[in-house]
């Protein structure tokens, strides 16, 4: 993912300054509707985030194009669950906070921020195993099938990761990833992002925090 403005000559041009004619979103690799529509909603999603709970101030989205592309583009891919992901790399990128690359996660998020169960999960995980991953975040929803040894996902899969979080909504990715970009806790003890999202009328990101994880 990256964020361009527009040269002289109308032509894109990777930029670190920010412009006037932003806030256009561009996704390429041969995505099918569904995913393209996940794309945009993922827009929404970290726009909603970024100047209702974390920055108010922050215009990235607005100063900014942003071109999001899924690589091995001759490969078509669809589907629901890179949500979280995009998500999490549109803010890192409106932070200028990079994300581990040890860190995995998948999950479709919805237009008020909730992550929704998802498919193929033992699969993905497979996947995660062979890049090195040690951190997973990962829908509440698939909690069972986590931890199913005869239907789900064998034991010795799961001990492959040292961390392993179960979310329910975009808001615990938020205290997971972005902590430090989090407004900070007063000296009464309240926290800003808090009373924020208890209040947030716009976005029900709900505040129950999962149950812990069984051992490995």
């Amino acid at each position: 993912t990256i964020k361009y403005k527009k040269n002289a000559n109308n032509k894109p041009e990777q930029s670190q300054s920010s412009s006037s004619t932003g806030g256009l979103l561009k996704s390429t690799g041969q995505l099918g509707k569904v995913m393209s529509e996940s794309v945009e909603i993922s827009q929404c999603v970290a726009r909603s985030l970024l100047l209702n709970i974390i920055d108010e101030n922050n215009t990235f989205f607005d100063d900014y194009n942003i071109h999001l592309h899924c690589p091995e583009g001759g490969i078509a891919k669809d589907g629901p669950s890179a949500g979280i992901t995009m998500v999490t790399a549109l803010l890192s990128l409106a932070l200028n906070k990079s994300i581990s690359p040890n860190i995995a996660m998948t999950g479709e998020v919805t237009l008020t921020g909730k992550i929704l169960k998802i498919g193929g999960l033992k699969e993905k995980l497979l996947a995660a195993k062979r890049c090195k991953i040690n951190t997973l975040l990962l829908p509440y929803d698939n909690y069972d099938d986590f931890y199913d040894d005869e239907y789900g996902i064998p034991k010795y899969l799961r001990q492959e990761f040292k961390d392993v979080h179960f979310v329910k909504n975009y808001n615990e990715v938020l205290h997971i990833l972005f902590n430090d970009c989090l407004p900070s806790i007063k000296d009464d003890g309240t926290n800003e992002f808090d009373n924020k999202y208890n209040n947030n009328d716009s976005m029900d990101f709900g505040n129950q925090s999962p149950e812990m994880p069984k051992p490995l």
